[in-house]
């Protein structure tokens, strides 16, 4: 499937789910989102994050946010190191959990899932998308373990990689890592730079794969020497 199509297709499939998010919303069922978000947690130990990628409200209000700061030169900044932690990470988790368990045992109506969206939306606004996709998002802490096992995911192919790093550029929640060899392997191996993807971290938007001037990023099944 060609790239253009497979583009128009993801963005039909997240307006398609951006419009159902609204629409529970309104109707003030929007715990029925839960549902989906289950099933997509299951299904990300075979196919990856594909509900960050595809699905997900958030991400897809936040990416027409960032293509309209780059389009005024505002800058995105990667966000303080203290929210850059691993404990805050987890953290946030706990908080979103506790509310939710919060919401089914006194039958109070808290907008956490909406909430979520603005909150996403400022932070983005505010800084880059990495901060939340890789940091503050409680959906992607969950989906990043059973990603660790995923069956397929995006692969970059080392013998057509050209070390341009244009991957790591564009990706937005820093999930491609960038190894740098000792002097003697960089004089034999004539690269600079070694790229991979982590499965934990990618979000399956694509956007890496469409930029690669090699056509060397393709979603593959897993190998065991492929970063978790």
């Amino acid at each position: 499937m060609k790239k253009s199509t497979v583009k128009i297709l993801q963005i039909v499939v997240e307006v398609i789910m951006l419009a159902l998010f609204i629409v529970l919303f309104i109707s003030k069922r929007i715990q029925l989102w839960m549902i989906l978000f289950g099933g997509s947690v299951l299904l990300t130990t075979l196919f990856g994050r594909f509900y960050c990628g595809w699905i997900c409200p958030i991400r897809t209000v936040q990416r027409p946010l960032t293509w309209l700061k780059k389009k005024l030169h505002l800058p995105s900044r990667p966000g303080p190191s203290f929210l850059r932690r691993t404990a805050v990470r987890w953290g946030v988790l706990a908080v979103f959990v506790l509310l939710l368990i919060m919401v089914q045992v006194r039958g109070r109506q808290l907008p956490v899932l909406p909430a979520l969206l603005v909150l996403g939306l400022l932070t983005a606004l505010i800084f880059s998308e990495s901060l939340w996709h890789r940091w503050l998002c409680p959906y992607g802490t969950i989906l990043s373990l059973p990603a660790r096992l995923s069956r397929r995911h995006l692969t970059i192919r080392q013998e057509k990689c050209i070390s341009c790093g244009q991957c790591a550029k564009v990706c937005p929640a820093m999930a491609v890592d960038v190894t740098r060899p000792t002097e003697s392997e960089g004089q034999k191996n004539q690269k600079k730079r070694t790229y991979q993807i982590s499965r934990a971290n990618c979000l399956l938007c694509l956007d890496c794969q469409r930029v690669c001037p090699t056509d060397t990023i393709k979603y593959d099944p897993h190998h065991k020497s492929d970063k978790a």
